[in-house]
């Protein structure tokens, strides 16, 4: 998992600020640079503290997209914006991390074939708050989550 937006700026250079009127923190507008286009899963976790667990909290696919700002296109749900904003007002770090889907896997003893399938089957594995309606989500003495 790679970080994606901070409260901080961690180093100079790939770092650079979040777009929008409200946006706070950083991004690292170098992450998946030039390789959006195959179709893939996108995770998105909160980490609550330095050295703290990583809590997935949303999942996107993508057919791909063409090259731009991944943040704008993966961060479009303003629900979802709102919910990192947060998150990043609270000192919690944000992670993303990709699988791409170009070719048939197996998840649940199941070949699938498309992207869409895929984030489907794990949604009705996996429980992610920021994933339909919002749920309220404390961890470490942070809440990473509210009820929208």
């Amino acid at each position: 998992m790679a970080p994606a937006v901070d409260p901080d700026t961690p180093c100079p250079g790939a770092w650079i600020p979040r777009r929008g009127e409200d946006a706070y923190g950083v991004r690292d507008y170098t992450l998946f640079m030039g390789d959006t286009s195959a179709p893939s899963l996108y995770e998105l976790a909160v980490q609550p503290g330095n050295g703290c667990r990583k809590y997935p909290m949303y999942l996107r696919s993508s057919r791909g997209f063409s090259q731009g700002y991944w943040d704008t296109y993966l961060l479009r749900n303003g629900l979802v914006g709102d919910a990192v904003d947060s998150a990043l007002r609270k000192g919690c770090k944000i992670f993303m991390r990709r699988a791409k889907v170009d070719k048939p896997v197996r998840y649940d003893n199941k070949v699938v074939k498309e992207v869409d399938e895929l984030r489907r089957l794990i949604h009705n594995t996996y429980d992610y708050a920021w994933q339909g309606p919002m749920r309220n989500v404390t961890k470490n003495k942070v809440q990473i989550s509210a009820q929208i």
